[in-house]
């Protein structure tokens, strides 16, 4: 990203968090309410979170892939450290 559309990139980038955060708190709340409906019950217990962190973080993992494709001098204009060669 060019430095003089760093600042519309960093709005974009900041929207799209936000965004993703509030998909997974729903996917959450989506995993959290079909455990309900598989049990037949009302009442949630702990071993429920449990799961749903579990998905939610399992799903999160995959992250990895995708950051491992980036350079190893992503980052290096902003951060201040010397680009590797």
């Amino acid at each position: 990203v060019e430095a003089a559309d760093m600042a519309k990139a960093n709005a974009l980038y900041t929207v799209a968090q936000q965004l993703f955060l509030a998909i997974g708190v729903a996917f959450a709340a989506s995993i959290l309410d079909l455990q309900l409906w598989w049990r037949g019950s009302e009442d949630l217990v702990a071993s429920d979170f449990s799961f749903a962190i579990f998905i939610v973080s399992a799903i999160s993992a995959f992250a990895f892939f995708a950051y491992r494709k980036l350079s190893p001098n992503a980052g290096a204009s902003i951060s201040g450290r010397d680009e590797i060669h």
